[in-house]
């Protein structure tokens, strides 16, 4: 009996794996919030960047996920132009979104042609549409909650060496980066592991 506890027990340890939310910063040092708020499952609890732009939150996921549909639940700060990518090893990057003139805080619901593979996916904010920075409530995936998709423990990280990937756009809003993926921009001579 006592090998069977045990081994439920070494099993059961190993489903919570750790999920990476991270952002360039938040509007004041206080887990009110935390880049993690908007991963919970909470739609009371948010994450809200500073107010210099640009700004990003990111999240690493213990493996990866297809993504068919995000959505967004902005709060009253939201961004008026921002990009989503997405990676599979949180080098190189492949841009899958991108919104010019966002004109209110409602939801954005983003559904895709085909399936995104992910483990790390990415939300740039490049300009912001009020005074605030960014403030988001909530994002889910494929429309569930993260706990719902990869149940994890969220671990809160504020990176503002981290700068926003900027693809070239055109005119028209499109990119142009020929398939290539983006790499990942540090403002530091520092080599992470």
């Amino acid at each position: 009996m006592k090998f069977f506890l045990i081994t439920i027990f070494l099993l059961s340890s190993n489903i919570f794996a750790d999920a990476i939310a991270q952002a360039s910063s938040k509007e004041i040092d206080i887990p009110d919030f935390n880049p993690s708020n908007a991963f919970d499952g909470d739609l009371r609890t948010r994450w809200s960047s500073n107010r210099k732009f640009p700004q990003y939150l990111s999240l690493k996921l213990p493996r990866s996920i297809n993504i068919k549909d995000i959505e967004i639940f902005w709060e009253g700060a939201y961004a008026k132009k921002y990009n989503i990518n997405v990676s599979e090893n949180g080098i190189d990057w492949k841009l899958i979104h991108t919104t010019l003139d966002k004109n209110s805080k409602d939801k954005d619901k983003i559904s895709f042609n085909q399936f995104q593979t992910a483990k790390y996916v990415r939300f740039d904010f490049l300009e912001k549409a009020t005074y605030y920075g960014a403030s988001i409530f909530e994002v889910k995936f494929n429309q569930k909650f993260l706990s719902e998709l990869v149940p994890s423990n969220l671990i809160n990280e504020i990176r503002p060496d981290l700068i926003p990937l900027k693809p070239n756009l055109s005119n028209d809003g499109s990119s142009h980066d020929d398939n290539k993926p983006t790499k990942l921009k540090r403002l530091d001579n520092f080599i992470y592991i």
